[in-house]
């Protein structure tokens, strides 16, 4: 028989960020499919693609098993987040329960959409063992390679991108 334990407050544990979805994958995906993680960018793409905004949504499955999956949308916004201050494209990553399609009165800024709304990314990106975001948005070029997002350029600029340039790539390997 197993030493019994006390079990008061000190056995109650708060996890934070993204360890429950890394202990407890199953609560939050399809553990059995992983390409249902795949399925959330898609979505993410679909649904700017409904919405009016870009009308070409790329998947490219790699010979690494990497999946990439580009949209010409509007790109996550960058912008930093007026709570958690950080950049919104980092907190939708990182944070479970964070993204653009909570609104129920139709106001919102989806009024379709697909996926695990809140859960979708975050859980992509807690059960890869790679996942990178890269943002086209405002004439720059966002990446986020894990923990932190930012603008990207080996020495320190923002990059130039084209006029016009918008969208997400987003890339993920199991």
């Amino acid at each position: 028989m197993a030493k019994q334990q006390v079990y008061d407050a000190s056995a109650i544990q708060a996890l934070k960020g993204l360890e429950p979805v890394r202990r407890m994958p199953g609560m939050y995906t399809h553990t059995i499919h992983p390409l249902h993680i795949v399925q959330e960018a898609i979505d993410n793409a679909v649904d700017e693609a409904l919405a009016g905004f870009g009308k070409k949504i790329t998947v490219t499955v790699r010979k690494d098993h990497s999946v990439e999956v580009d949209d010409e949308g509007r790109g996550i916004p960058v912008d930093m987040h007026p709570v958690e201050k950080k950049p919104a494209v980092e907190v939708a990553f990182t944070m479970l329960h964070a993204g653009g399609k909570f609104s129920r009165s139709g106001d919102g800024v989806y009024h379709i959409s697909g996926g695990l709304h809140g859960v979708g990314v975050s859980v992509s990106n807690a059960l890869s063992r790679r996942c990178e975001v890269t943002v086209y948005k405002a004439n720059e070029m966002w990446l986020l390679p894990g923990a932190e997002a930012a603008p990207v350029n080996d020495d320190g600029e923002i990059p130039q991108i084209e006029e016009g340039d918008k969208g997400v790539s987003w890339s993920w390997q199991k």
